[in-house]
């Protein structure tokens, strides 16, 4: 077994960005209502045009993303100067999407911190974050400080419609809070 830290990284911030544009865009109910409708016999191409608007969501176009974290995955999700872990020109994800970027990690370093883009907006307060993002993606690991980071409080906190995006551990997000905010829709999507 070795330790491979940011080995994954690029793969993950991949699946962010998946997860951010199916959020936004209601993929996999589309794609079941289209295997439902055919398997019914019904003529998808022409419902669908009917239908299609149920589908449509926000575009991520200018849209802020908040990081809860700012290591190998978050600063791969931002904009990273830092050539020394081999990321090349294009591999500023969410700047490249046309986003705004705030990030939070409250243990970044001194020398992680100048290697991120200076369009990337560091702030020193979670609450900050929370209140401005459109998309919430938190990348740290799981112990006592940082297990449910996303509670009541914290969804209290943010702006309604938000998406959040938790590919990095369980017991980051309190489920049974996300829940109601789902329902309510103040959280669009998890």
């Amino acid at each position: 077994v070795f330790n491979t830290p940011g080995a994954n990284a690029n793969a993950v911030k991949e699946e962010v960005i998946f997860a951010m544009l199916a959020a936004s865009r209601h993929m996999f109910a589309a794609n079941e209502w289209a295997r439902k409708e055919a398997a019914a016999g019904g003529d998808v191409l022409t419902t669908m045009e009917k239908v299609k608007s149920q589908f449509a969501g926000p575009e991520i176009l200018g849209k802020t993303l908040g990081i809860i974290g700012l290591g190998a995955i978050g600063a791969r999700m931002a904009a990273h100067a830092d050539y020394h872990l081999q990321l090349r020109p294009g591999t500023d994800a969410a700047l490249g999407l046309g986003m705004n970027i705030v990030g939070y990690d409250p243990y970044l370093s001194v020398h992680a911190a100048l290697a991120l883009d200076r369009r990337v907006n560091v702030v020193n307060n979670l609450d900050e974050l929370l209140k401005v993002s459109d998309y919430i993606t938190i990348h740290v690991p799981l112990n006592d400080s940082t297990r449910n980071t996303i509670d009541a409080e914290a969804i209290s906190k943010m702006k309604g419609s938000v998406r959040i995006i938790n590919l990095a551990r369980n017991g980051l997000v309190d489920e049974q809070a996300l829940l109601p905010a789902l329902s309510s829709g103040r959280v669009a999507a998890y």
